[in-house]
């Protein structure tokens, strides 16, 4: 999580799903699971599945500060754990279930601030020059 003004996390929020609606990273799954999605109806590409994970995404308000995540409650109904730890899961890999790190969040934040730090940077310039 992460504190953001409105605009901003709503802007950040869209980013996270659009880079998992197009797979911006191009993480990939083993053959046999994206067979076993397939073959149940789901969809093949990472993180969506049935949707559960990208909607459980939400703006949260805490203390007065916005954060994007998910909230504390909320739980996938496959993996019976919690969204956020399926998210640190997914994030960070975990070996003893052969899963590899699929840095989503780390990567669109690092992405979408940095064009944001760019883009200011260069309307500074622009209201100086």
């Amino acid at each position: 999580r992460k504190r953001l003004p409105k605009g901003v996390a709503e802007e950040f929020k869209g980013e996270i799903l659009k880079n998992i609606e197009t797979n911006r990273f191009g993480f990939v799954l083993s053959r046999d699971w994206e067979n076993y999605k397939r073959s149940i109806g789901a969809d093949s590409r990472p993180f969506i599945m049935f949707n559960h994970y990208k909607k459980a995404i939400e703006i949260i308000t805490s203390d007065g500060h916005l954060s994007v995540g998910f909230k504390k409650t909320s739980v996938h109904p496959r993996a019976k754990i919690s969204m956020g730890r399926l998210a640190v899961r997914l994030e960070y890999g975990d070996l003893s279930r052969g899963v590899p790190a699929r840095p989503l969040w780390r990567w669109t934040a690092e992405k979408f601030f940095k064009e944001r730090k760019e883009r200011l940077g260069t309307l500074i310039k622009k209201s100086l020059g």
